[in-house]
């Protein structure tokens, strides 16, 4: 979440969403830390700050998110199955990457609205705990097709 806001200066915000109090407790410090560091004042010029969450993403706002990264490795298939539900119905949602694959069948939350597409594809990432000498982690990424920005554009464009 930090991470995203320091290098990616067109983010408009980075939420982070963390179910354990003691891992919410270590980012928030870590970025009071950051942000009381005279010499990261180049690094925080731009207004705001990433918005730190304790809770879960079952039931928090995802309301204006459009790309999401779901830290699933230690989640297990039910839990998978109800972020998917949450996930594919927020309409504004248009990426998300996650460590484990979603369980399939991949659908709609609500059958009632309009099908998705869903593209799926593995990426191999570096990632801090990557081994030297490995190519990295696969990232499962799902990518909703007629959604949020870009979908938008098109629509106005024809």
């Amino acid at each position: 979440v930090a991470q995203a806001w320091l290098e990616l200066p067109y983010l408009e915000r980075s939420v982070g969403v963390e179910l354990s109090p003691t891992r919410h407790a270590a980012a928030t410090r870590s970025w009071g830390r950051l942000a009381a560091d005279d010499s990261a004042a180049e690094l925080l010029r731009r207004p705001g700050e990433p918005e730190f969450t304790l809770g879960s993403m079952l039931e928090c706002g995802l309301c204006g998110l459009t790309h999401v990264y779901v830290a699933s490795l230690c989640m297990d298939d039910q839990l998978l199955s109800e972020l998917w539900g949450r996930l594919s119905a927020a309409p504004e949602v248009e990426c998300v990457a996650s460590l484990r694959a979603f369980p399939a069948p991949l659908g709609r939350a609500d059958a009632s609205a309009a099908p998705r597409a869903v593209a799926v594809e593995t990426a191999v990432v570096e990632t801090t705990w990557t081994p030297e000498g490995q190519a990295g982690t696969p990232v499962h990424l799902y990518r909703f097709g007629g959604r949020g920005r870009e979908a938008e554009a098109e629509a106005e464009a024809e």
